[in-house]
């Protein structure tokens, strides 16, 4: 049904985008990205073409519109390996 569903997910929603692991027994959900929000809805959109280009600008997105917070999965991995004791839980929403 493509053109037919249009989906508004607001970026101040959005606490996390992750590329979804490939799956085997399923291959419908190849390809996917992860969107989880601040109130622990997730969004799994599936058939990327260009699944790192769209990781990686909203990741970019969510960068500029809040400092600091997680916004991909692999600052999430950095974050949890460092010492810094200033580390925030995965999709903790920051104030200012």
């Amino acid at each position: 049904v493509k053109g037919l569903v249009s989906v508004v997910i607001p970026l101040r929603e959005v606490c996390l985008v992750e590329k979804a692991e490939n799956q085997a027994s399923n291959p419908a959900v190849d390809k996917s990205v992860l969107l989880t929000t601040f109130r622990k809805t997730s969004f799994l959109f599936a058939q990327i073409q260009d699944r790192e280009f769209v990781v990686d600008k909203i990741s970019e997105l969510l960068s500029r519109t809040r400092v600091p917070s997680v916004v991909s999965a692999d600052s999430v991995s950095s974050r949890s390996n460092s010492s810094d004791s200033s580390n925030f839980s995965q999709c903790e929403e920051v104030t200012t």
